[in-house]
């Protein structure tokens, strides 16, 4: 309002602004959510949508974020109440990746820890997407949080189980492996001892699945080939013993044998395999062996009288 010398109004002056853009981008939330409110409504997850201006607001939240995070869509809402949930060691990442998210249009794409209203942590996948207009111009961030905590929990138990198992394979006097079903000779682990057994690295072993045949000795290699890939074939348990030759030059005997590893479906998920070096044994067999022919030689001419 303009006053002249008394004080009296004389004019009105106001200014226009174009709002055209803000006017945009909320026409096409809410058209996204009359069109998508019925489908993201019914799915076992959070759905949402932001501004992409900071401060980051939540202009929109699927019913599911009760039953998932304890708070009404209302209370979800507040500006910095997903922030604070964070878990401290996740709110740096979190922070940055919604940085790039909302100004260089990054797609989301995090786990983290977020704490339940009534104080328990849980894992999340939480995956968002910038939303454009016909021009390429950005408008907000639609995306969808996913509860893992029991995908998590199974995971950190196999770490365990995996930890475990290693201690123990580890330092039994034998390397254990464990390969691929499907008889491609790919393993998925060995263990250390391979080195001092057989004499070859473990990472060789790994990147090389056909080494198991070419340390071994030429005349066992073709017949126990033949036995391994029988019996994987049939999907049945498989021994044998042959000799390797080591790379430092000397001979090794090994027992071989293998297993299949099943999951709950009842379908192999591994062969599980265990080498034992037997050279001591083949020796002592084999003295005995030229001890009892030397004894029968011996007796030989007072058998001929």
């Amino acid at each position: 309002m303009v006053l002249d010398e008394q004080g009296n109004p004389r004019l009105s002056q106001g200014f226009i602004l174009d709002v055209t853009e803000r006017k945009n981008a909320e026409l096409a939330m809410l058209d996204a959510e009359r069109r998508y409110r019925p489908l993201i409504e019914s799915i076992p997850a959070v759905t949402y949508i932001d501004t992409l201006e900071e401060p980051w607001a939540t202009v929109y939240v699927s019913p599911q974020v009760t039953e998932t995070f304890g708070y009404a869509p209302g209370d979800w809402m507040r500006r910095g109440l997903w922030m604070e949930r964070v878990h401290p060691d996740d709110r740096t990442a979190a922070r940055r990746a919604v940085e790039e998210h909302a100004r260089r249009g990054v797609p989301f794409d995090l786990e983290y820890r977020l704490q339940h209203r009534d104080g328990r942590w849980l894992w999340l996948r939480d995956q968002a997407f910038v939303v454009r207009d016909d021009d390429g111009t950005p408008l907000f961030s639609q995306g969808v949080m996913y509860d893992i905590t029991d995908a998590k929990t199974a995971e950190e138990r196999l770490r365990e189980a995996e930890e475990r198992y290693r201690a123990i394979v580890e330092h039994v006097p034998a390397a254990i492996n464990l390969d691929r079903p499907d008889g491609n000779m790919q393993t998925v682990y060995i263990s250390p001892q391979v080195r001092d057994i057989l004499g070859i690295e473990p990472e060789r072993w790994l990147d090389h699945p056909s080494v198991w045949l070419e340390v071994m000795h030429p005349e066992d290699r073709a017949a126990i080939e033949r036995s391994y890939m029988r019996s994987v074939e049939a999907g049945e348990p498989w021994r044998g013993e042959y000799r390797v030759r080591t790379p430092d030059g000397r001979t090794v005997w090994i027992h071989d044998e293998t297993t299949f590893l099943h999951g709950p479906d009842g379908k192999p998920v591994f062969l599980q395999g265990v080498l034992f070096d037997i050279t001591e044994r083949k020796l002592a067999e084999r003295a005995l062996r030229e001890r009892a022919a030397r004894a029968r030689g011996r007796r030989a001419p007072a058998g001929a009288r």
